[in-house]
């Protein structure tokens, strides 16, 4: 089988803040939303996902500022990481989804 080769340019990041709920707790996501409308998802077929729990908890099982801000920074360090993995083409191997 041959091999295929696309080119294409990745969406320029949107991102987009939601508050929502899940289980009846408050919920904050922070969402890239130029994927909703992203073409070539074959080309992205995994999803990493990293769970970082907390331990200061604020109403609603929310975390303290002070937890906030350490899960912010953890994320900072984690995401430069990740995204700036490029392929063996230098093409971009990873896109932001969601925080």
């Amino acid at each position: 089988m041959a091999d295929k080769t696309i080119q294409l340019e990745p969406p320029e990041a949107i991102h987009t803040l939601f508050n929502t709920t899940r289980d009846g707790l408050p919920e904050v996501i922070f969402v890239n939303e130029a994927l909703l409308t992203f073409q070539h998802t074959e080309i992205f077929p995994w999803h990493l996902s990293i769970e970082v729990d907390y331990q200061e908890f604020a109403d609603n099982e929310m975390p303290t500022q002070t937890e906030s801000e350490r899960l912010n920074n953890i994320c900072d360090q984690l995401e430069p990481v990740v995204l700036d993995g490029r392929t063996e083409f230098d093409a971009v191997n990873s896109l932001f989804l969601a925080r």
